[in-house]
């Protein structure tokens, strides 16, 4: 880098005395049986089939209403673990300049891995291009018993669950900030940003759901329960959960993902299958346009080589929006750019630090001038946007050993931020110091696609991916004793595990409205909307020796 370059880096690094995420067609049917084999797999996607079906009639309604952990839970507290406090407390405020040429290159001499943001199939002829072997039949029988054991316990841990076929899987699912409450109602109307993934043949949409949620209530001293020392009962819901679609966007091919910009959620964009970025406004879209409706963006954001799915508006910068795809580039646009007599609009810089897909990009949630960035190469990479370099990193990570799809910084702890892996893997880190991650969350069998925080408890994050689970991690916990019993379910910082999924997930969202509320949508078409019990997540975990001194 030359003098003026480093001069350049040095004084915007100064200025930080303080630092401010399977398209399915409908069920495909299996050839006609030739042996042993093929008749247990056609049985075992016969069950499959009727799995939702019997979620719905006798999963959808339960409500475990425990309400002492409601007033808690609108609680937005920092409460980050002690082991991550102290960690944070050794470094100075000062986030330090970029590292060395010979460090921030060496991530270019890395070998390139295949792309982990695995697609799904696209259509029921791909699904029978190759029979399945013997051992994908043996796996399906154990996904089927493993939901056979998640039915029979919901009733036990969750407040209340929603389970819904759609007519086509979503590959992305975001809930809209705004929460509508019904006077003498019991319940208040939410909503979702979804999209579709059809068929080659088929329309597709972006599109808005309603959905209508119990509302929390106050804790009642009736509420305890002294045999079980918690506060909460096993009651149904006073309204049942409802979820509508209310409006559909005609969209040209699937919608890989779609964002709402922070600061007016009726301006959205989407990342199409063809590499295009497009623009929309809702309000100047019809509810149902009709089955021949023609693709109508306010605008198309136009330089992407490839596809993709990394996405983020800026909190602090309104109209400001970065993207990252297959064509191993991150781009920052400005929407204000757009204007009726133009639809097209040109990035504002192109950032080619990463040497391989960018899976994810994140707009730092306070610091205007961070773009956060994880890529196949196995790297997270920090871009200023103050620094004229385009092929340069600020800041950058290694630690995972291998592909990196997912990233979430910490919505208060200014330098805090999580990772999540194609080897299976959850690490944080502390921005100011990268050498190495500050923690590692290990249960995840299988690739983690997507990683959030909790909006409303912040020692609290959840991540998700091809193992067909979404687990909350509670960082107070970590390094709490446990009996051996509690430590076959996993470590004590693991809190909760939903496991109402037959297929992978392919996106979570928290309700930022609601406490403890979730929805997650996987490629099998379902979408389930649900809140675990509030005993388990708000329960604190019990020391080992107080656990053996209770048995006694």
């Amino acid at each position: 880098m030359d003098k003026d370059m480093e001069a350049e880096t040095d004084k915007s690094t100064s200025e930080l005395t303080t630092l401010e995420s399977s398209p399915k067609t409908p069920q495909s049917k299996s050839p006609d049986p030739q042996d042993k084999a093929q008749e247990s797999l056609e049985k075992s996607q016969k069950n499959q089939q009727e799995q939702p079906k019997q979620l719905v009639e006798e999963v959808q309604a339960v409500s475990i209403e425990s309400s002492a952990s409601d007033a808690e839970s609108t609680s937005t507290e920092m409460a980050l673990p002690l082991p991550l406090r102290s960690y944070l407390g050794r470094y100075p405020a000062e986030l330090p300049g970029p590292e060395d040429e010979s460090e921030s290159g060496s991530s270019n001499s890395k070998e390139v891995k295949p792309s982990s943001k695995l697609r799904p199939l696209r259509n029921a002829v791909d699904a029978e291009e190759a029979p399945p072997s013997e051992e994908a039949i043996m796996q399906q029988q154990i996904i089927n018993e493993e939901y056979k054991t998640w039915k029979k316990n919901a009733p036990l841990i969750y407040d209340f669950i929603l389970t819904r076929a759609l007519e086509w899987p979503t590959l992305t699912v975001q809930w809209l900030p705004d929460k509508q409450a019904l006077p003498d109602k019991h319940f208040s109307t939410h909503r979702l940003l979804i999209g579709t993934h059809t068929s080659d043949d088929q329309p597709n949409y972006l599109q808005i759901a309603n959905v209508q949620l119990p509302n929390p209530r106050s804790a009642k001293a009736s509420d305890y329960d002294e045999e079980r020392e918690e506060i909460g009962g096993y009651t149904l819901p006073e309204q049942p959960i409802t979820f509508n679609v209310i409006q559909k966007i005609p969209h040209p091919g699937e919608v890989n993902k779609a964002r709402y910009q922070p600061q007016n959620p009726n301006l959205v964009t989407t990342w199409c299958q063809d590499g295009r970025v497009l623009f929309w406004d809702r309000t100047k879209h019809e509810s149902d346009p009709g089955p021949n409706a023609a693709p109508n963006p306010q605008a198309e954001l136009k330089g992407h080589e490839k596809e993709g799915f990394g996405m983020s508006w800026s909190p602090v910068i309104e109209g400001q929006l970065a993207t990252s795809g297959e064509d191993q580039t991150v781009r920052v646009w400005d929407i204000k750019d757009y204007s009726a007599s133009s639809k097209v609009i040109e990035p504002k810089n192109t950032y080619y630090t990463h040497s391989s897909t960018v899976n994810d990009v994140q707009h730092h949630p306070t610091l205007s001038f961070a773009i956060g960035s994880v890529s196949d190469d196995c790297t997270f990479k920090l871009i200023d946007t103050r620094v004229a370099s385009t092929t340069r990193a600020a800041r950058e990570a290694h630690g995972h050993t291998d592909a990196v799809n997912a990233l979430a910084w910490h919505p208060e702890e200014e330098v805090l931020f999580a990772t999540g892996s194609a080897d299976h893997t959850v690490r944080l880190w502390d921005l100011r110091n990268l050498k190495m991650s500050v923690g590692l969350l290990e249960s995840h069998f299988e690739s983690v696609q997507t990683v959030e925080w909790d909006p409303h408890h912040y020692h609290v994050i959840a991540s998700a991916g091809q193992d067909r689970r979404v687990m909350l991690w509670d960082l107070s916990k970590i390094g709490d004793e446990q009996t051996p019993e509690d430590a076959e379910d996993g470590p004590p910082e693991l809190s909760f595990m939903h496991a109402g999924h037959t297929a992978p997930i392919s996106e979570f969202s928290w309700n930022k409205s609601h406490p403890w509320v979730f929805c997650s949508a996987s490629e099998d078409n379902l979408i389930e909307i649900w809140q675990p019990a509030k005993p388990i997540v708000s329960k604190p975990v019990r020391k080992a020796a107080q656990a053996d001194d209770s048995a006694k």
